[in-house]
């Protein structure tokens, strides 16, 4: 049995197809052209990423990446300046309290400086800013205590300042503490024939070895015996022991019983320091030389002599 469908309803079931395609063509061009910005946004924004990761995988790294974001706003030396209004000392006798204030004058210079330092930045930074660092520990060494000791209310002075010093001290050397986290562990290399262990700080040569007559010599970080020797079979294996180019078996074997330690070796910092950037002083008995001792820029005291 056949169907006979009306011609006109067949035009109006088509019109209304096709109407209904055009609606849905034109929903879906209104729909993606919505999106169209969105779409650009996010393929910006991935362009943008990937090009900062180039950018920054091709910048050496810098004191500043370690910088602190409040290290700008502490105030250096804000303790000490406290106690230098406060006129302290003042009631002592005039030599001492002279000698006070000009040593607080002192250390303002320094830990400001320091401070300067870190914040420019730059790869001379973390050298100079330890430096001014070691330059504050020794103004408030054995020398000055001494000093002080001779009056009870000097020396209770001393105290207040010490206290005033390693507050003021600290966020510098938390700065100094990161950066040199990224310095590499004990460095050898061989510089102008001489085999030479690299100071952290700086990047010069804190300890420089030579052989001579079979013999090998240092210099050291001590005022006082500023070479260091190893002779016979210990100069020997030491002389090997550097051909090989290894920092880390050097100082294990300057640190065994039968040989000489390595004075400029912080063993709780796990690095090398030149004299520049160590603070160091000599504990005298009249004219007998008992000790000396060395303190790093992060503060680690120990007797090497």
């Amino acid at each position: 049995m056949a169907v006979i469908l009306d011609s006109s309803l067949v035009h109006g079931v088509l019109i209304a197809m096709v109407v209904v395609v055009i609606l849905a063509i034109t929903a879906g061009l209104l729909t993606f052209g919505l999106m169209i910005p969105k779409i650009l946004r996010w393929l910006w924004r991935l362009i943008s990423q990937a090009a900062k990761s180039i950018r920054d995988s091709s910048k050496p790294d810098s004191p500043e990446s370690s910088q602190p974001a409040d290290l700008p706003s502490v105030r250096p030396a804000a303790s000490i300046k406290k106690l230098q209004k406060r006129a302290l000392g003042a009631s002592l006798p005039p030599e001492f309290a002279r000698g006070i204030q000009q040593r607080l004058d002192e250390l303002i210079v320094e830990l400001t400086q320091a401070h300067e330092f870190l914040i420019a930045g730059g790869a001379g930074a973390l050298g100079a800013a330890a430096k001014k660092i070691v330059r504050s520990r020794h103004l408030m060494g054995l020398e000055w205590r001494k000093y002080l000791a001779v009056s009870g209310s000097a020396a209770q002075v001393g105290v207040q300042i010490s206290e005033a010093l390693a507050k003021d001290a600290r966020p510098l050397v938390n700065v100094i503490a990161r950066l040199l986290a990224a310095q590499p562990a004990p460095a050898m290399v061989k510089r102008d024939g001489n085999y030479a262990l690299i100071c952290a700080a700086c990047g010069e040569s804190a300890v420089t070895f030579r052989a001579q007559n079979g013999n090998i010599y240092a210099n050291s970080i001590s005022k006082v015996n500023s070479i260091t020797s190893w002779e016979g079979e210990t100069g020997r294996r030491l002389a090997d022991l550097l051909a090989e180019g290894n920092a880390r078996t050097v100082l294990n074997y300057l640190a065994s019983p039968h040989c000489r330690d390595c004075p400029a070796y912080c063993p709780e910092c796990d690095r090398i320091y030149c004299r520049e950037h160590y603070a160091v002083e000599e504990d005298w008995s009249d004219s007998w030389y008992t000790a000396g001792y060395a303190t790093c820029p992060l503060g680690h005291r120990r007797e090497f002599e």
